[in-house]
């Protein structure tokens, strides 16, 4: 098969990660990519050809089987020259997040929030094939979508385990694993991940320090926080790092106190690197994982966050061998790039 895929940018961004791995998953089957992004940023390197484009032009839809797109300005990208020229190729797109205006009001403006869905609806009307990411993301919507055009794949990645690239990091980690056990965090530093519950956990839990791999705007706000509570000495904010994953076998507890959620690519590191995990108890990360797996905590409450911390690392050895089984049967990059496949082939038959 002829493969595009088209993405915003070629960013270090979980819906851009996941287009990577498809992209070299599908390359080892014999499978032909090409990639198309609009921004200039190239924080990652795809295993196949990468060429920038302009929104309003367009490329030669006629000459792929499959053109896939992630997130809105791809999708929309698709929508507004499919209007102006007619090709066999079939569309895909993958929705990694829900499509409610629920979703959207947690990260933009009124006004803003119901432009977006406005188009968003409309673009995703005109897709071959939706695909969500679990049960709880298709219910919900569902209901924007045309029904028969929409599909459940979970996010899948193939995780090479090393060590971290910075040595001063190393060190610093090492330090603190010698006086606490490590709550980690690879979460963007931004409301909707919650991290504010983590801090304000730390007043309970004095054994304990908390590792935030990440950035973004609510970073000036936490550390505040944190100072107001008296636990800045045990809130270690090492900013953005390419390689956040590697940083999971540092980690005694890896927490997600996100608000919402589609298929965090993080959870399924943890899983990897079998790495014992705290779920906010929401229903889009219900649907991903179950209590045999991970300890699931009341969202904003933080005595239900504490008690499950400390009964995840209590039962640290049984956590982490049920979630490196869960990842090599369900959540490796091969599982969703096989799915995808199948799904490829029977749209092309149609």
């Amino acid at each position: 098969m002829k493969i595009a895929m088209i993405v915003p940018a070629l960013a270090n961004k979980g819906p851009i990660i996941v287009a990577k791995d498809l992209c070299e998953e599908y390359i080892m089957k014999g499978h032909d990519c090409i990639v198309y992004y609009f921004d200039n940023v190239k924080d990652l390197a795809f295993p196949c050809p990468s060429k920038r484009i302009s929104f309003f032009s367009s490329i030669d839809f006629e000459s792929f089987d499959i053109i896939h797109t992630h997130t809105f300005r791809p999708d929309c990208y698709v929508w507004y020259h499919r209007h102006l020229k007619k090709t066999g190729a079939k569309f895909v797109s993958t929705l990694h997040q829900p499509l409610t205006l629920k979703a959207l009001l947690l990260t933009k403006k009124k006004i803003e929030a119901l432009i977006y869905f406005f188009i968003s609806k409309k673009s995703h009307q005109m897709i071959d094939m939706n695909i969500v990411l679990s049960q709880e993301q298709y219910n919900l919507s569902i209901i924007n979508l045309r029904k028969k055009s929409v599909e459940i794949i979970p996010n899948g990645r193939n995780i090479v385990f090393s060590e971290i690239g910075s040595m001063k990091d190393k060190e610093e980690l090492l330090t603190l694993k010698n006086k606490y056990k490590i709550i980690g965090s690879t979460a963007a530093v931004i409301p909707l991940k919650g991290l504010e519950q983590i801090i304000k956990a730390l007043v309970y839990l004095p054994e304990y320090v908390f590792v935030s791999i990440g950035e973004g705007e609510s970073f000036l706000s936490l550390k505040q926080l944190s100072e107001r509570l008296n636990v800045s000495n045990r809130c270690c904010w090492l900013g953005y790092r390419p390689d956040a994953s590697n940083y999971q076998i540092y980690f005694d507890v890896f927490v997600i106190s996100s608000r919402s959620e589609g298929f965090p690519l993080a959870f399924i590191e943890a899983s990897a690197f079998g790495t014992p995990t705290v779920l906010s108890d929401i229903p889009i990360l219900r649907a991903i994982a179950t209590d045999e797996i991970v300890c699931f905590y009341q969202l904003d409450n933080i005595s239900s966050l504490c008690e499950q911390i400390k009964d995840s690392y209590r039962n640290r050895i049984s956590f982490s061998r049920k979630l490196r089984d869960y990842y090599r049967q369900c959540l490796t990059a091969e599982t969703m790039a096989n799915n995808y496949l199948k799904l490829y082939e029977n749209l092309i038959k149609k």
